[in-house]
């Protein structure tokens, strides 16, 4: 049969007049053929057609935002800004910045995305592993933030926000574990053994070892064997020997030491000095504190005994403060001092102490004291020995002490009444904090 039907005007049924409705004949039965138009009731937007497409919504697929992606650089200080965005038909949307410089970056939310009450934050930090960033959707706004927070311009700059139903980001068991990382990390291993392995990112571990071997009253646990000076300013240093065959050009002792510690700007810093005898080698950083240093090569004739004489690092600020000191037969610094480096935080959790006199039933108050920047040394803990006694002593706290950046770590005798040979062992968790500030 035809297509089409007519429906005849009952006022004109004699004429055969009347409108013609579209159908399609299938089969005998007639189906009405209907045309869409898009529009609100009461209101007609035109017409459905290739230049006015229906509006199709997926909620099964990933969308990546326009609005709140970038790849315009941003000056040092500035900060870029996405536009609000209906994201309620996802799940969850995961955000990728790869860039240059350092700054933080925000996912904000809001229900009428005017008001932002929900501020999700991560900081991006240009010497560490940024993976992607995954955050459940829980406001039907959204827009993303970043501001680049250092000193310098960016060069380049890469920010995609993408829309969809993510699963958890994951990692192989064997690798680095970025300290922000979204997911879920297993790793059936002990952690001081991951943290050991540089597996755990922002963590690290130090066992610091100190001993004095004629203590005093006043005395710091350190190979030095007198009070601890802090230096008034951070300024370079001088490396000498007591022996001129300490001396990388034509000695049979030393040749060579590295030296770790605390810079002008309280960062950790390393450098390799080239020893010359008993004269004065300048250190290319300046100090606040020599965390430890080390022989690290023999003179052109020397002997696995290492250094031939007593081996000291000396600050040139005022007063030009020993800054450390490596015993003769040991290559080392035995040094309990210890400062902790900016956007740090730094946490004790156990020492042991042993000590002992030739002079019986002296005795010896030694105490852990911890200075805050700007601050005063205060005391944290101390342990009383008497010759002849109890002349060892190991503690484990229940809750680790903590020494926030900047801090320095000193342990000393508070009193003796005789002389005694001193050592310190103690473990420190350094933490990088989530904050550089």
């Amino acid at each position: 049969m035809a297509d089409n039907t007519q429906v005849l005007d009952p006022s004109a049924i004699i004429n055969g007049v009347g409108d013609t409705i579209a159908t399609d004949d299938i089969g005998g039965v007639k189906f009405q053929r209907v045309k869409m138009t898009l529009g609100a009731d009461g209101v007609n937007d035109s017409d459905v057609s290739s230049a006015n497409p229906m509006p199709v919504t997926t909620s099964s697929q990933n969308a990546v935002s326009t609005v709140n992606s970038t790849s315009t650089l941003l000056n040092a200080g500035a900060t870029f800004t996405g536009i609000a965005e209906d994201a309620s038909r996802f799940a969850s949307v995961v955000v990728a910045v790869a860039t240059d410089q350092v700054g933080t970056f925000a996912v904000q939310f809001s229900i009428n995305g005017t008001d932002w009450d929900s501020t999700l934050t991560r900081y991006y930090r240009t010497d560490t592993i940024e993976p992607p960033h995954r955050f459940t959707i829980t406001r039907k706004y959204l827009r993303v933030t970043f501001t680049n927070t250092s000193a310098s311009n960016q060069t380049y700059l890469r920010l995609q926000t993408m829309f969809g139903d993510f699963a958890d980001l994951n990692a192989p068991t064997d690798s680095t574990l970025a300290q922000d990382f979204d997911s879920v990390g297993v790793r059936p291993t002990e952690r001081g053994m991951e943290v050991a392995r540089g597996l755990v990112q922002g963590t690290e571990f130090n066992n610091k070892f100190g001993r004095n071997i004629a203590t005093v009253t006043g005395d710091a646990i350190w190979a030095t064997s007198n009070a601890y000076v802090e230096p008034a300013s951070a300024e370079l240093c001088n490396v000498t020997s007591t022996s001129i065959q300490d001396d990388n050009d034509a000695g049979t002792g030393a040749g060579a030491i590295i030296i770790t510690g605390i810079n002008e700007l309280y960062d950790v810093v390393t450098e390799t000095v080239l020893l010359n005898g008993t004269a004065n080698v300048s250190t290319v950083n300046k100090y606040w504190n020599i965390h430890r240093a080390y022989v690290s090569a023999k003179a052109p004739t020397g002997t696995d005994a290492g250094a031939a004489g007593i081996i000291t690092i000396i600050s040139t600020a005022a007063g030009t403060p020993t800054m450390a000191t490596l015993a003769l037969g040991f290559n080392q610094t035995q040094s309990a001092i210890y400062m902790v480096p900016r956007f740090h935080t730094a946490y004790i959790n156990m020492f042991e102490l042993s000590c002992q006199s030739v002079t019986n039933n002296s005795t010896i108050d030694i105490g852990l004291y911890k200075k805050d920047f700007g601050g005063v040394w205060r005391i944290q803990n101390d342990a009383l020995f008497r010759e002849g006694e109890g002349t060892f002593q190991f503690k484990e706290f229940g809750a680790p002490l903590k020494w926030e950046g900047k801090s320095t770590i000193l342990w000393k005798c508070v009193t003796a009444s005789a002389t005694f040979d001193v050592a310190v062992d103690y473990d420190i968790w350094l933490v990088r904090d989530r904050v550089d500030a």
